[in-house]
């Protein structure tokens, strides 16, 4: 096993998978999320590295893996396999683009698709920092959209780090309530990537 494995079995882990459009923010996102900086771009975030931290949540410390996906531009058969393996999913879009938000719906079936269940899913608008000019969707027109795909609806900014914390730690209740309701079995699974102690 190499030196940045972790494995974790009955230890508080998962793994989110963010889904979503190139040019909407997912690469800063994740570098806000594990550095708490937006210029320090992490090397190599792409599909086949995850990025990891620590995240206090409800007094509970948990592993939190993120994993930058593209459906439809790289090697299907790795995504399908990180799709599958991710306990949920951040489908992303940027409010400079409408086009990134029409996105989502394919997104969503790729999604659906690998992973053959019920997945849990937020619908996430980067860039909500940007000057009211530069914002092409609106705030109504996500809540909408994450109404029709049955999914929670959240506001972030990668630059400001507004919401990036509260999105993951929103997810890892959800997920914790998930893992309950199903009698609290959950597979091992690893951790790849960085990982930073905050």
């Amino acid at each position: 096993m190499s030196s940045d494995t972790l494995v974790t079995n009955d230890r508080d882990a998962w793994t989110i998978a963010l889904v979503g459009a190139p040019g909407v923010g997912k690469t800063r996102f994740i570098s806000r999320f594990v550095l708490d900086d937006f210029e320090g771009l992490l090397e190599s975030s792409t599909i086949k590295q995850g990025f990891s931290r620590q995240l206090l949540v409800d007094g509970q410390i948990t592993i939190v893996t993120l994993l930058d996906v593209y459906p439809g531009t790289n090697d299907v058969d790795v995504e399908e396999t990180l799709l599958r393996d991710a306990d949920a999913f951040i489908l992303m879009y940027s409010t400079t683009s409408p086009y990134s938000l029409q996105d989502v719906v394919a997104h969503t079936r790729a999604v659906r698709r690998a992973c053959g269940h019920d997945p849990l899913l937020s619908l996430v608008a980067n860039q909500c920092d940007r000057p009211a000019q530069d914002q092409e969707v609106s705030r109504v027109e996500g809540a909408a959209l994450a109404r029709e795909l049955d999914c929670v609806f959240a506001e972030a900014s990668a630059k400001t780090g507004a919401g990036v914390q509260d999105i993951a730690r929103d997810l890892v209740r959800r997920l914790r309530a998930r893992k309950q309701q199903s009698g609290g079995t959950k597979p091992g699974r690893r951790v790849w990537g960085y990982l930073t102690r905050r």
